[in-house]
């Protein structure tokens, strides 16, 4: 029962975002909706592990897994819907898109934008709700809990100072069409990536100990979309016709910070 109210919740949400969507005229309002449906997935265990008893045995490291998760997605939301409204269009990934699939773009994009999304957002979260169903009710510490949970902070601070910087940087009229290549933007070309698989990383080390390899396929998975799918793969196509991207690229390592090169 308490699967089904996973997926329920899941899937309204999705189609929330699709009808905003087309009222809106903007596919990329998706984008928006990512972070809580992952949330929901923790939050929705949590609710059913309280509602079945287990509130008198709240373990410390689980709440603050959970913590950690909602603030995630509440900041990755808000930052993509402040974005959005500074941009002021559609993101140039879904306007294209819409051109190339044209009068029956309403009903592609139902299927290859917000019904996959919700599929991927099912396949990461799936193995997040089963383990903060029972997670909850552990009084024992494990350290690679303690582990995956400092993973979790550290990733989410260095990706929310990394967004921070890019916002800042861009908002300045000046640097319009420029690259951002100071603060931790001079360590790695994708540094907001690069804490964004940690923070991942550090939720499946926090869920290996209720849901064992299972629980690693929200690590996984995040990795190979910012790797090689939705990631870095199409921001460095796209950035690959600016002038000083050559030069940027050859300094600066793609993801795992580091001194750049001479």
């Amino acid at each position: 029962m308490s699967g089904l109210v996973y997926v329920a919740g899941l899937l309204v949400l999705f189609h929330l975002a699709y009808v905003w969507a087309i009222f809106r005229k903007d596919f990329s309002v998706i984008d928006v909706f990512w972070g809580p449906s992952l949330a929901w997935a923790g939050l929705c265990g949590f609710l059913f592990a309280v509602g079945s008893g287990m509130s008198e045995t709240v373990s410390v490291l689980g709440l603050g897994s959970l913590a950690l998760l909602l603030a995630w997605a509440l900041r990755l939301s808000g930052y993509i819907a402040l974005r959005a409204r500074r941009l002021g269009k559609e993101d140039a990934r879904y306007a294209n898109w819409r051109a190339q699939w044209g009068r029956r773009a309403i009903s592609i994009a139902y299927v290859r934008v917000f019904l996959l999304q919700a599929a991927i957002s099912l396949w990461i979260g799936a193995p997040v709700f089963v383990a903060f169903r029972s997670k909850l009710g552990r009084e024992e510490t494990s350290l690679i809990e303690i582990v995956g949970l400092l993973a979790m902070l550290i990733g989410f601070v260095y990706e929310s100072v990394a967004d921070f910087q890019k916002s800042a940087f861009k908002a300045k009229p000046e640097h319009k069409d420029r690259m951002l290549t100071s603060g931790l933007w001079k360590y790695s070309r994708h540094p907001n990536y690069f804490g964004e698989i940690v923070f991942w990383w550090g939720v499946s080390l926090s869920l290996f100990p209720q849901v064992a390899w299972w629980g690693l396929l929200p690590g996984l998975t995040i990795n190979l979309l910012l790797l090689k799918v939705s990631g870095i793969t199409l921001l460095e196509a796209r950035y690959s016709a600016r002038p000083e991207f050559a030069e940027y690229r050859r300094r600066t390592r793609a993801l795992l910070p580091w001194w750049p090169r001479e």
